[in-house]
């Protein structure tokens, strides 16, 4: 089989330097094929894409069920601050109806209108506040009609008549003697963890006893759905010049000294997150890009060396792109890092390639074509190998419980593959064109010694391999087993607190959250209690059963708070519930008491006997779940959505600091253990939940993914470098395989070291850029395992075969290396987490990868190679001294 494969390589590279078209009207057929594919591909918008799939992702799949039912319904909230309070509200006031002639803008809100705090009945008022009456708003009406409290709003009203202009306020006292307007009132300017109003019920962030300036929300919802970004972004740029135009400038929230606006919400959030990353890949790109071309002009000390390699990678990566149009639905934000692999990996092959060529030209100062074609002869079984290796690796990620770590394998390993395969067809015959023009330069004519002396670095390293003593090598190896020993001894670096969620300090959408956080109390990583899908009302009355739990455990300090519908808008049942079974001796008796205090105050009852029947007999109405205005229409839809199963409520729930999610989970499930909705219990979810299970997922499958991928390499090793005997080769195959082994092993344990000392978590981006580096390591290790063996002739042992192969590979290795780093480096300067860990693992297992291969690999050849006492009789090994 290995004659065969040598006699196809053969073949065409004779094929190549005769005939070097060919090849390229076979890359130019395949390119033309791959258009249908690049115009399929399509970009997944939704994070969704990103979660755990599986009977084990219950958390993931409610998520998703959220995200799909609620996605696009949430509000751009618009947050003005200052100084003067009065100024604050004309602004919001002024902006509120700018923003609403927008016909891209739904609605535009200020304030949440309630008829039940506006009617003049006593005994409607009464009768609210029973029906509305969650756990807190009974527990004050309790208070408010004890034998006490009574007697004191009595002559609370006594006093205010008395005052001057008080007649003015007799009619409010007659119909309302004790106040509990006031308790409806109060229970709506807490709708929840996150919004408050004001007396006038105006949505408000002013906070007392803080030094923090005025504070007024609008709630802007546009027509759109929220997670079409390019329509958001045409709403923040008109409510931009809205917000300018009523005398407020983009500032941070905190700015006392004048008027500012700022934005937040999903809608804000999500052209922000885009721009953001834009910027970030735009930037890292330039300079990834001109590093680079300088690592190939320092390389290859010509500039004909990048028209040679990267125009293939380009093409490698257009024809990975357009196999993912053709086989999955879209990329998602993990899925695009085989842009990364494409780039890491790809490169390897073609640098390699052409190192050789000029190696050949150079050193040896042969013509253009028979440099061409031996170079091709020596170097493609090689990159065959190691294509096979990595795209296995890759292959085993198949394996993983991600869905996006599964599309990701998939297309790396084919990636590797169709790289390899636009490397092959394109690097030798573009470097037939560019080697014959040379030769006919006078001007960049043949230079010899320009690719033929390796670096410094490979010349040190050639020193470390080469090394008289074997004591050197074991000394190399003992290090690598040194670094091994301290990553288990102290551990890889902790797995990141948000694995697929991140909150970039810089964003201003979520600084702006985080003032709102500050004002309004609760934090970041909210959690989800979804009850449903089933009908609407009983999906109703369940939300408010569960709404009642939550405020108990509130109450002892399990929760630190929740957002519910049921606080202006609670189901029918649910208010005749309350209604039927309200406290009527005390009612009766508070009614009792009331005349009582009032005679013996010196009124007269006859006035306040609407009020006092109204505690006797309060109304009995219901109104229907529906908006009472175009802010109530807001509230409703963060709750209540309509899905193809049935409707589904969704009830927020604010952890309180500090709190495990396995202990709060437990907490709430208790909790809620008894609702239920068309035989389903309420289920929790939400990105502390995911984040959870993402963690989870990724300890299950990936040492499962590693051990398979680790086998499989060693199978394509075994066969790359078996056969021929020990005659052409220092170590079996088997021991090569082992070396390959070990040094990956290293490689990611100086990776995980060096990533705990500078303090980087692994997230899943990290984990992700991981395969990336350990397929450079995998092609390093066997390019110089296979210089090792070709090394037959002049070479008196293995000690000179192995400072051979290292001279030999070193400037292409070099060169790789470089090239990765400075595809990786610029990413850690982004301000997306995400982009930052990817250029951090990346530019660092690069670097790590360097090492490896040009002292580690050479060492372990040392040591497991033969002595030079066990060299055959003949054997041009037998002749020197290791």
């Amino acid at each position: 089989m290995r004659d065969r494969l040598d006699g196809l390589v053969r073949a065409y590279a004779r094929l190549v330097v005769r005939r070097p078209l060919v090849p390229l009207l076979i890359a130019a057929l395949l390119s033309a094929a791959s258009v249908p594919g690049l115009l399929r591909v399509r970009f997944a918008s939704d994070l969704a894409s990103l979660f755990p799939d599986g009977p084990a992702a219950t958390s993931a799949a409610a998520l998703r069920d959220y995200l799909s039912a609620f996605a696009g319904r949430e509000p751009i909230v618009t947050l003005f601050t200052g100084a003067d309070p009065e100024r604050v509200r004309r602004a919001a006031e002024r902006f509120r109806d700018r923003a609403a002639r927008h016909a891209e803008v739904a609605s535009a809100v200020d304030r949440i209108e309630t008829s039940e705090a506006t009617t003049d009945d006593p005994a409607i008022v009464v009768g609210d506040v029973l029906r509305l009456g969650d756990v807190r708003l009974r527990r004050r009406l309790e208070e408010r009609l004890a034998p006490d409290e009574i007697d004191r709003a009595v002559a609370r009203a006594r006093t205010l008549l008395l005052a001057p202009g008080g007649s003015a306020l007799a009619p409010d006292v007659r119909l309302d003697p004790l106040g509990l307007r006031g308790l409806l009132s109060s229970s709506f300017a807490r709708l929840g963890a996150g919004i408050g109003l004001d007396d006038e019920r105006r949505l408000t962030a002013h906070t007392k006893g803080r030094a923090r300036p005025y504070a007024a929300l609008v709630l802007v919802r546009a027509r759109s759905a929220t997670l079409d970004l390019d329509a958001a972004e045409r709403v923040l740029g008109k409510l931009g010049a809205d917000a300018r135009a009523v005398g407020a400038t983009t500032a941070t929230p905190t700015a006392a000294s004048r008027l500012a606006v700022a934005f937040t919400g999903p809608a804000a959030m999500g052209p922000a997150v885009r721009a953001m990353i834009k910027r970030d890949l735009t930037t890292s790109s330039v300079v990834a890009s001109v590093l680079v071309v300088l690592v190939f002009l320092v390389t290859f000390r010509r500039g004909r060396a990048a028209l040679a390699v990267v125009p293939p990678l380009a093409l490698g990566g257009a024809w990975t792109t357009a196999a993912a149009g053709f086989a999955l639905p879209g990329l998602d934000a993990i899925t695009v890092a085989f842009g990364a692999i494409v780039l890491g990996l790809g490169a390897d092959a073609g640098i390699h390639l052409y190192a050789r060529i000029l190696q050949a030209r150079e050193t040896a100062g042969v013509e253009p074509e028979r440099a061409i074609e031996e170079a091709v002869v020596a170097t493609v079984p090689t990159v065959l190998a190691a294509t096979a290796a990595t795209a296995v690796a890759f292959g085993a990620l198949g394996l993983a419980e991600l869905r996006p770590v599964r599309h990701l394998g998939w297309l790396g390993a084919l990636g590797d593959v169709l790289t390899c395969a636009s490397i092959l067809l394109l690097v030798p015959p573009i470097a037939v064109l560019l080697e014959r023009r040379a030769r006919r330069s006078r001007v960049d004519g043949a230079r010899p010694g320009a690719g033929a002396s390796a670096p410094w670095i490979a010349r040190c390293a050639a020193s470390i391999a080469g090394a008289r003593s074997r004591a050197v090598a074991w000394l190399v190896v003992a290090a690598s087993v040194a670094v091994v020993g301290t990553l288990a001894a102290v551990g890889p670096p902790p797995l990141a607190r948000s694995m697929v969620s991140v909150r970039p300090a810089s964003l201003a959408p979520l600084r702006t959250q985080d003032e709102l956080f500050a004002r309004f109390g609760g934090r970041p990583g909210q959690w989800l209690a979804l009850v449903g899908p089933g009908p609407r009302e009983e999906v109703l009355v369940a939300g408010d059963r569960v709404a009642e739990r939550l405020a108990a455990l509130q109450a002892v300090g399990r929760v630190a708070g929740y957002e519910a519908l049921t606080t202006i808008m609670p189901a029918e049942a649910t208010q005749r519930a309350r209604l039927e079974g309200r406290p009527r001796a005390s009612l009766e008796r508070a009614a009792r008491l009331l005349g009582e205090s009032l005679e013996r105050r010196g009124f007269a009852r006859a006035p306040f006997e609407p009020a006092i029947e109204a505690l006797r007999s309060p109304s009995m109405r219901t109104t229907p779940v529906a908006a009472h205005s175009v802010g109530g229409a807001l509230l409703l839809d963060r709750h209540l959505a309509r899905t193809r199963d049935g409707w589904l409520a969704a009830l927020p729930v604010h952890p309180p600091p500090g709190a495990e999610p396995a202990y709060l989970a437990s907490v709430l499930t208790s909790a809620l253990r008894d609702v239920r909705v068309a035989g389903r219990g309420v289920v929790l979810t939400g990105y502390p939940l995911l984040e959870a299970e993402v963690a989870t997922a990724l300890r299950r499958s990936f040492p499962w993914v590693a051990g398979v991928a680790a086998l499989l390499v060693l199978v394509v090793v075994v066969i790359a470098l078996g056969g021929g005997g020990h005659a052409r080769s220092p170590v079996s195959a088997a021991a090569a395989a082992f070396v390959a082994l070990a040094a990956i092993v290293a490689e990611l344990a100086l990776v995980m070291i060096v990533l705990r000392v500078a303090g980087v978590s692994l997230d899943a981006y990290a984990l992700l850029a991981l395969p990336v580096v350990v397929g450079i390591t995998i092609d390093e290790t066997l390019f110089v395992l296979h210089a090792t063996r070709a090394r037959t002739e002049g070479a008196a042992d293995v000690r000179e075969r192995v400072a051979g192969a290292v001279r030999e590979t070193g400037r292409a290795t070099l060169g790789t290396t470089a090239t990765a780093v400075a595809a990786f480096a610029p990413l850690v300067g982004c301000e997306f987490d995400g982009l930052r860990s990817i250029g951090w693992v990346g530019a660092t297992g690069a670097a790590s990868g360097l090492v490896v291969a040009l002292v580690v690999v050479p060492a372990l050849v040392r040591v497991l190679g033969p002595t030079a006492s066990s060299a055959p009789a003949g054997d041009p090994r037998s002749g020197g001294s290791r």
